[in-house]
């Protein structure tokens, strides 16, 4: 028997298993619920991040453009 139609036939197997235990389909809802929790807060972790880089560009920038302050 191939590798592929071996886990074709466990991946049925662990798909019928799920559609017939009400436990396993609590424990895959709770694992996905947290799984997209985990995903939106790493795309807001990585949104602040952007937002913080793109801060200290333009910062940046207004350094070169203007390196003495013109409060002096």
């Amino acid at each position: 028997m191939k590798n592929k139609s071996l886990f074709a036939i466990l991946l049925g197997a662990a798909a019928v298993a799920l559609a017939v235990s009400p436990q396993g389909r609590k424990a895959i809802r709770k694992f996905a619920v947290k799984g997209t929790g985990a995903w939106f807060e790493l795309k807001d972790q990585v949104k602040e991040l952007t937002s913080d880089l793109a801060a200290l560009q333009i910062e940046g920038k207004k350094d070169i453009e203007d390196p003495v302050p013109s409060e002096l």
